[in-house]
């Protein structure tokens, strides 16, 4: 395994069902903190992902992300 960054078009992760963009989850503040999986806000995009300052979602509440299985509902 490498530690090489690669470039992907957003529509190829979208279509490899990869990537979801959407009006997705809305983290509260008290739930965010520097370590963890990146949470993507609009003023970390442009150009790319700045991870540097990006909030971070703890890896605990990950199970809160997502969408809800409709099939149940």
């Amino acid at each position: 395994m490498t530690d090489e960054w690669r470039r992907h078009a957003v529509s190829d992760l979208i279509q490899a069902e990869a990537l979801e963009i959407d009006d997705g989850y809305r983290a509260t503040n008290s739930e965010l903190s520097r370590t963890g999986l990146p949470f993507a806000r609009a003023g970390n995009i442009g150009g790319g992902f700045w991870f540097a300052d990006a909030d971070c979602l703890p890896e605990d509440k990950a199970h809160q992300i997502g969408k809800e299985d409709q099939s149940t509902g």
